[in-house]
């Protein structure tokens, strides 16, 4: 670990049908859920006041969509849909300061070297514990404005799935042992 990581679990109570499949508690849950994109636009917004960079990281596309129409901050989507040009644009205008926020796709995941993320928020939720890391490595670099990483993540206990999925990124984390854990 190049940077120290505080990993900081927000509550989400926003209740979701138990009797949904997982994909649609997901969608429910996680994409559509007016409450916690909130909290991931105020997120932002207070850190980027404090000179911080952020780096939002969605699965669904529907998702970032979401997230870019509401962010108010100077802000990009990248995702697979936009040319490389307008990829790489976006991700040199983040490493330059000009965007302090950054939402992207799981293109994000591996192979891109950003050395200037102070923030990163775990929008997707999952329980994969190899992305969860490999998300979190996105940031361990150091050369931002910080020498703490901020990893925003969320305990989203509406639903069983996610819940057990916002439980299994709490235990990946803590079996790192390397990084701290702290409630919002």
């Amino acid at each position: 670990v190049s940077t120290e990581v505080e990993v900081q679990f927000v509550p989400i109570y926003e209740q979701v049908a138990d009797t949904l499949d997982w994909k649609d508690a997901y969608q429910k849950g996680i994409v559509e859920n007016d409450f916690r994109n909130q909290v991931i636009i105020e997120k932002c917004s207070e850190y980027v006041k404090q000179g911080l960079n952020c780096l939002v990281l969605v699965k669904a596309l529907e998702h970032g969509h979401i997230l870019d129409k509401t962010l108010d901050d100077p802000h990009m989507f990248i995702h697979g849909d936009l040319s490389s040009d307008d990829r790489r644009d976006a991700i040199a205008s983040f490493k330059d300061g000009a965007l302090r926020i950054l939402v992207a796709t799981k293109i994000l995941d591996q192979g891109v070297s950003i050395n200037n993320i102070d923030v990163l928020v775990m929008a997707a939720g999952g329980k994969s514990r190899i992305q969860t890391l490999q998300r979190v490595g996105r940031g361990l670099r150091k050369g931002g404005n910080s020498d703490t990483l901020r990893v925003i993540d969320f305990s989203d206990m509406g639903n069983t799935y996610l819940a057990k999925h916002s439980l299994k990124r709490l235990q990946d984390y803590r079996e790192e042992g390397c990084f701290k854990i702290v409630s919002a």
